[in-house]
């Protein structure tokens, strides 16, 4: 693997930069920190943090659990 690949690898892409943004308001919109997310959903600290930043492109499933934790539709989530 080179570098390059490592960087295009970790740039986050348009559809992830937008999840994070969505995902950071619903959180906000919801009053919950990303512990508390986190702990309602049994996930790391550190995974709610990284799909915050945009690091991670999560797979539906977890999008879908997310929405529902969130109250806010898969749509309003990736839209």
């Amino acid at each position: 693997m080179t570098y390059e690949s490592i960087i295009s690898f970790m740039t986050p892409t348009p559809l992830t930069k937008r999840i994070a943004r969505n995902l950071k308001w619903a959180r906000h919109a919801r009053g919950l920190t990303q512990e508390a997310l986190a702990r309602k959903l049994d996930f790391s600290l550190g995974y709610i943090a990284r799909l915050e930043l945009g690091q991670h492109d999560p797979p539906v499933s977890t999008l879908a659990r997310l929405a529902k934790a969130l109250r806010v539709t898969l749509a309003q989530l990736v839209g």
